[in-house]
């Protein structure tokens, strides 16, 4: 009867120590793991820009210019993302509205201390250089492909809109 209490007291005291070796283990796993570092923000800058206008719908975007536009009939689909919104100004010639449109969705999207030029479809719709393009030792640019589905049968497109940020 001893002897099966000894044998009971090894195979406690055993998976006590595999308990010990295994924490053990994985503390040093974890702890020896690092994460890469996260790209430099200036460098995802244009892309997320884009990201922002192509997945912003009107209805969730707030601004007083937009509230006019709605009251005034300018924009007559709420569920339009900003992209498709500015792709609609340009195919219905709204040049005005366009440009205003994009200059405040600029101005609150893009940093002030980053210098912008926004294209769309080739027009340059916004220029804000706060240090000359010569001069940048950086410049990030992305474009994105978009298209408007006008009516049931009619779809304009494909449309590029150009972003270009640089310090």
């Amino acid at each position: 009867m001893l002897s099966n209490k000894r044998g009971a007291y090894f195979f406690v005291i055993d998976a006590i120590i595999a308990g010990v070796v295994l924490i053990a283990a994985l503390m040093y796993i974890f702890n020896t793991y690092t994460l890469a570092p996260e790209q430099d923000p200036t460098l995802r800058a244009s892309e997320d820009f884009l990201k922002y206008l192509s997945g912003t719908k009107i209805r969730d975007y707030h601004s007083a210019l937009v509230t006019n536009f709605t009251l005034e009939g300018k924009i007559t689909d709420l569920d339009n993302t900003l992209l498709d919104q500015i792709a609609e100004f340009y195919y219905k010639g709204m040049s005005e509205e366009m440009d205003n449109l994009t200059q405040e969705v600029v101005d609150k999207a893009v940093v002030h201390e980053r210098s912008v030029l926004f294209f769309f479809n080739g027009t340059l719709l916004h220029n804000r250089t706060v240090s000359s393009l010569s001069d940048t030792k950086l410049l990030i640019s992305a474009k994105r492909v978009t298209f408007l589905r006008v009516n049931e049968t009619t779809i304009f497109g494909p449309a590029w809109a150009e972003v270009r940020i640089w310090v």
